[in-house]
């Protein structure tokens, strides 16, 4: 009978630490907060369904985190976000508001304040490319193993970007709007392709919001010069 009640209380030697360990909260488990807020566009109008991402940077590095989109009401809510200092940002490609040319806005989230609200605009809306692009030779659409991509290079040389890859079946591009460029697309095992305007001139411009519509053919690199 002793012995039987020397190993009972071995056991619970053993258990205590462990059960006592269940009962306090895990040091392992980081605190999270929440961003909503509201998109609106150039006119204080909202904006539903919108790409609503943050962006944290650390050691030189950043990572952009695209995470909901708006409802129609033009409102977002992000759950689940450790505590750092973000930048949120919208954009809407189809309707011309990129996001890589519209400013976010900062917010730091902390033990002392998990919650943050934005208010997100967008705007002015960039100039809209659509169209195709075409192997000159076939007249067929290139598709994504063509390695598309569209570059456009201010006329003043201090603006630049590149687009891509894009199926040329699909043609969509967005272009910063009311400013003069030379606009090129390239391809795998293409020759270069310019724009060229009425006046012969490469140059593009296009104002907030105007589609341009682009019927690319690019020609075949020949062989022998590859």
């Amino acid at each position: 009978m002793r012995l039987t009640c020397a190993v009972v209380l071995l056991v619970l030697v053993e258990l205590l630490p462990a059960l006592a360990q269940e009962g306090r909260p895990s040091s392992s488990v980081q605190p999270e907060g929440t961003i909503s807020g509201l998109v609106l566009d150039e006119h204080d109008q909202i904006v539903e369904h919108a790409s609503v991402c943050t962006t944290t940077f650390s050691n030189s590095t950043s990572m952009t985190n695209c995470r909901t989109v708006t409802d129609q009401s033009g409102r977002f809510t992000i759950e689940h976000v450790p505590m750092d200092s973000y930048t949120v940002s919208a954009s809407k490609e189809e309707d011309g508001y990129s996001g890589g040319m519209l400013p976010g806005q900062k917010v730091v989230l902390s033990a002392n304040q998990p919650f943050a609200q934005v208010t997100l605009k967008l705007g002015p809306r960039s100039g809209i490319l659509r169209g195709t692009v075409r192997d000159k030779a076939t007249g067929k659409a290139i598709g994504p193993e063509g390695k598309l991509s569209i570059t456009y290079v201010s006329v003043e040389g201090n603006e630049s970007g590149s687009i891509g890859p894009l199926d040329g079946a699909k043609l969509r591009a967005n272009l910063p709007a009311d400013r003069e460029f030379i606009v090129f697309v390239s391809g795998a095992g293409y020759e270069t392709w310019f724009y060229l305007n009425d006046q012969s001139r490469p140059t593009l411009r296009l104002k907030s919001g105007e589609e341009k519509v682009l019927d690319v053919q690019l020609e075949p690199r020949n062989a022998e010069r590859q």
